[in-house]
């Protein structure tokens, strides 16, 4: 029995041993495995900092409220993203850096204080920075404004240089400027020149380069030849006001854009013809909820030529346009140009007694155009398709389920117009079906 007892002892002070040199070893495989993460990890930031040039190893957190990512670390916003440029009563122009909110250069030339606030962005970045600008700033032009950049406006007036041909443009590269966004901004042009306050597109090696990506709001434009002119896919122009401008907007070659809640004042000073938006071969678009008023000179609201397709306008509004509030093909085009499949709904003419409300076909030919729900008062022609003494081929024409009241024609047909068909319309009060 004794032996028993103390074989069993043994035994235990064995497993008691065994277990204690399992748990030490066990304690210097962790630490062992930690230091080698460690290792592993400071060598990899060292890596990381000698690459970028600098012996920072870690990205600071910011807290802004215009800061954006860091492409390196998705989690990380990118050091230095925003700069601002205040202009005081001294004429001066000051950059402060947003994040240390010191000032980084000073001089009293508006153009190169906002060239230098985009020069001290990040460069080749994949993620949006922003500039912001306060005050009046005079004296701009031809500042090229690249990739993936906000300027944001807080109270800002950008006064163009005299004879110059911009107050912003794209830069001269064989492919798209990307991700392009403007915001509060008032825009201010010379109304004796032909200057254009945004130039988004350019013709580089024989072809034409614009904006993926390109937005525009809350903004305002005064006395400019041109406000935008704009190559863009999927781009956003909403909420901004256009006054005594030869063209508000042209857009061209534009793909699935949208064109929302803008305000066209189309009054001129001249005899020039102020055009609201002028749309050139491009497809998909939304023109919705717009203002258009001409209260004084020759007055065109949107101009859509040269293959303008599968696009919508409507819940626009059209008051004293002096010429044509909607005009569909008004130049010659090739044959193959064609205005196909688009629609005109719920839309507001008004106080037109020497224009017309709609044109279809002036020139080109234009192929399954839809007018339906609109409201039209105190108009001289509501529709006129062709132009008098052409042979324009304009087909599958409805104009069906419009009110018009206190109009004089309602609509002038010329040349060659197959299934043409007006039905189903409250023309003076009396229903025409």
């Amino acid at each position: 029995m004794g032996i028993q007892i103390r074989f069993i002892a043994i035994i235990a002070l064995a497993a008691i041993i065994l277990c204690a040199s399992l748990g030490i070893l066990g304690e210097s495989n962790s630490q062992f495995s930690t230091s080698e993460s460690n290792s592993s990890t400071n060598s990899e930031k060292k890596t990381s900092g000698m690459e970028n040039g600098t012996e920072n190893y870690f990205t600071p957190t910011i807290q802004s409220e215009h800061a954006t990512l860091d492409a390196a670390n998705p989690e990380q916003p990118a050091a230095n993203s925003t700069y601002i440029v205040e202009s005081n009563e001294n004429g001066t122009y000051n950059i402060f850096n947003e994040l240390t909110n010191q000032v980084i250069f000073s001089n009293t030339d508006g153009k190169q204080a906002i060239e230098v606030a985009l020069a001290n962005l990040t460069p080749d970045r994949t993620w949006k920075e922003t500039v912001i600008l306060r005050g009046n700033i005079s004296g701009v032009y031809n500042i090229v404004i690249p990739s993936y950049t906000r300027i944001i406006g807080e109270g800002a007036n950008l006064c163009i240089a005299d004879n110059e041909t911009s107050i912003f443009e794209i830069p001269t590269i064989t492919n798209n400027t990307i991700d392009v966004e403007m915001e509060g901004i008032n825009f201010i042009g010379n109304p004796t020149t032909q200057d254009t306050a945004l130039l988004m597109y350019k013709v580089v090696n024989g072809s034409y380069v614009g904006v993926d990506n390109f937005s525009l709001r809350l903004s305002r434009f005064a006395n400019f030849g041109t406000a935008l002119y704009l190559f863009a896919i999927a781009s956003q122009i909403s909420g901004n006001t256009f006054t005594n401008c030869q063209n508000s907007i042209i857009l061209a070659n534009d793909h699935g854009s949208i064109v929302e809640n803008n305000f066209f004042n189309l009054a001129r000073n001249d005899e020039t013809i102020a055009y609201g938006l002028q749309v050139i071969d491009s497809n998909s678009l939304k023109i919705v909820n717009n203002a258009f008023s001409g209260e004084k000179g020759n007055s065109v609201g949107i101009v859509c030529d040269a293959q303008f397709v599968d696009s919508v306008i409507i819940g626009n509004t059209f008051n004293k346009v002096s010429r044509v509030a909607i005009s569909f093909g008004p130049t010659e085009r090739p044959p193959e140009y064609l205005i196909l499949n688009n629609v005109v709904s719920g839309n507001t003419f008004s106080e037109m007694q020497n224009g017309v409300a709609l044109e279809v076909g002036f020139t080109t030919p234009v192929d399954t155009l839809i007018f339906s729900g609109n409201t039209f008062r105190n108009i001289n022609t509501v529709l006129r398709i062709g132009k008098e003494g052409a042979n324009i081929a304009n087909t599958n024409i409805l104009f069906t389920n419009n009110i018009a009241t206190t109009v004089q024609t309602l609509n002038i047909t010329n040349g060659a117009s197959c299934n043409a068909v007006i039905k189903n319309n409250l023309i003076n009060g009396n229903w025409i079906p």
